[in-house]
Formats: C-alpha cells, structure tokens, sequence
C-alpha cells in the first residue's frame, strides 16, 4: 500500500512539474509581448530585438473606400516605419483581449488591440482598433517570428467578444479612425454563415512552415485527400482563428478522440477572408 501511494505520489508531482513548466513558459511568451508593446510604445526605442531574424511582419489595412492593402516588412523595416509615425504622433498600443496556444516551442497569439496617435503638435488623438497575430518561437528567450497586422474593417466592427464593452467603456477619447471612414454599409458576406473554403476569398492558413501542419496531419494519421482507409470529418475555423471539431458522424470511437486531440493541438489559423473581413470556415479532413 505505501509502494502504492509512492508511485501515485511520484506520478502526481510528475504531471504537476508539467503543467506548471507549460503555464511558465506561456507567462514568459507573454511577458515578451507586453515587453514588445512597452516598446513599441516608447519613442526612440527600437522594436527588432523583439523579432527573430528573417521574422515577417504583415499590414492589413483600408482605404476610405473600403479597399484592402497589404504591405509586408522585415523587422527592420517595420521599426522604420514606425519611427517615422513617431515624427509626427506619441504612440501608445494596449492589447484588450488576448488568445493564446502553445504547441511545443510554438506559441500562438491572437489579440485585439488599441493604438492610440496624439498629435504631436496639436494633442489630436485617433483611436485605431485592429487585431494582431502573433508567431513566437524559442530563440534566445521568445521571440516573434510572424506578425499579422489587420486594422478594423470600417464595415466589419471588430466583435463585442474581442472588443467587450466592460473593458472598453472607459476609451472615449479621441475619434476612431473606423469611424471617421464608414459613410455606408458595405456587407456582402454573411457574417452568421460556415463558408466551404472554394466559397472564400482567402482559405485559412497555419501559421509557420508548410511542414509544421504537414508534421502534426502525420502523427494523427491524418489527410486532405480522400481515402477509402480514413473516414471525414469536419473542422471549422472561426473568425479568430480558433479550430473546433464539428461533423463526426463517420468517425468511431477512437476515431473520434484521435481526431480531438489532433484539433486540441493546432495553434490558432489564420483566419479565412471573404468581402475584406475573417469569416467563420469549414475544411473536410480524413482520419484513419
């Protein structure tokens, strides 16, 4: 009976030391991200260190007529164009609300954030709302490796769960840039809709490498393409990137707790676009 209890004890403390080392490593993951908005916020500050080499940095805004554009930085280059915000405006960015999966030494961020640009000789202040995707990697402490820019779609308002009005009743100062842009409705998407991916504009995509999504559809055994050996399910990815498990009706028993874990263990997708806004989409897998 003690032999017993030891190895119960033993086991215990095991999974304790795990879920712990797993809790401390996303509390350092995001205390580098508080330290890259610290920064970002702060004038003369640069902004690279906070970034791997080679990292990518993706911007997604809109015109006054509601056309999407993308522009894509280095590290470096980002850090230029900020600086050069900084000639004319005080910067300050706040993450509201923040998603976070971690997969190894990957984490993903999905956050939606505040920047707010006072004027540096008259004092005027814009608020822009936008949603940031974050790609973290272990080098050398944590560290970005991608990061998604995309402001608000003046059509589209970012959702109350994203942006919830407990948190944000008190940001009332200044004028939204969003607000300011949007004269008329324009929505052609239908935002209570599942959309196949041929329906999409943009098809999600997992962040990193091809061979990180390619890696974990190995080690389920699962594909894209159809097999007389594996059975379908369905996958559908909400506007904020997060993957649930939805159509199972083909799957048995263990079929259905493989293919559950296999969904638990993805980091948060880059969200399908439709009509210049992330839309709520479906992909068809099979799992042997």
């Amino acid at each position: 009976m003690i032999l017993i209890r030891l190895h119960i004890t033993i086991l215990v403390l095991a999974l304790l030391s795990a879920f712990n080392s797993k809790a401390q490593e996303v509390d350092n993951s995001i205390n580098a991200l508080d330290k890259y908005f610290s920064t970002s916020s702060t004038s003369g500050q640069s902004i690279t260190s906070h970034f791997t080499n080679g990292a990518i940095v993706r911007t997604i805004t809109y015109d006054e007529e509601g056309i999407q554009i993308i522009n894509s930085f280095s590290a470096s280059a980002f850090n230029d164009e900020i600086a050069l915000l900084r000639s004319d405006f005080h910067i300050l960015q706040e993450p509201v609300v923040l998603l976070n999966q971690s997969y190894g030494g990957l984490q993903s961020v999905f956050c939606s954030v505040r920047t707010r640009l006072v004027r540096l000789d008259n004092k005027d202040t814009l608020n822009v709302r936008s949603i940031h995707s974050f790609q973290l990697i272990q080098s050398d402490g944590w560290k970005i490796q991608h990061l998604v820019i995309q402001n608000e779609n003046p059509w589209s308002p970012i959702s109350d769960d994203l942006w919830p009005k407990e948190l944000t009743a008190s940001i009332r100062n200044g004028k939204n840039i969003s607000e300011s842009q949007a004269s008329e409705p324009f929505e052609t998407y239908d935002p209570n809709k599942v959309y196949n991916v041929s329906e999409v504009d943009e098809a999600p995509v997992y962040p990193g490498q091809k061979s990180l999504f390619q890696d974990l559809m190995k080690s389920f055994d699962v594909t894209l393409q159809e097999d007389e050996s594996h059975s379908p399910f369905i996958i559908e990815i909400a506007e904020d990137g997060l993957a649930s498990l939805k159509y199972v009706n083909d799957l048995s028993g263990s079929q259905m707790e493989s293919a559950k874990s296999f969904v638990n263990s993805m980091l948060i997708w880059f969200p399908a676009i439709k009509d210049k806004a992330s839309v709520r989409c479906k992909m068809v897998m099979y799992i042997k």
